[in-house]
């Protein structure tokens, strides 16, 4: 895995930003662990298990962590799959590729 074309999973949207990621549940910590250049998609792990939206739940608190107060994240496709696309409003996409950047160094 690397982060030299992470930027291809994030896009714009009509309302934010969204980010194309691959989740790893009951894992030991949360963390962005790299990037899939084949899915293009950032890969996270989430320690919470995929029952009962405990996993989807904890992405989107570990996503709030990542972002300014005023961002709005949300699962908006996969809820019931590794594979999901996050989208981030209330900040410009710029930004959004910042944070990413920044966790990749």
């Amino acid at each position: 895995m690397t982060s030299v074309s992470f930027k291809d999973s994030i896009s714009k949207g009509k309302n934010g930003s969204f980010v194309s990621i691959r989740v790893t549940a009951s894992a030991d910590k949360d963390e962005v662990t790299g990037y899939d250049s084949w899915r293009r998609r950032i890969c996270v792990s989430i320690s919470q298990p995929p029952e009962s939206g405990k996993a989807n739940k904890q992405l989107i608190t570990f996503f709030n962590s990542l972002f300014q107060e005023s961002t709005r994240i949300s699962i908006s496709a996969g809820k019931k799959s590794r594979d999901k696309r996050i989208t981030v409003e209330g900040i410009n996409i710029e930004t959004v590729q910042e944070v990413f950047h920044q966790l990749f160094e």
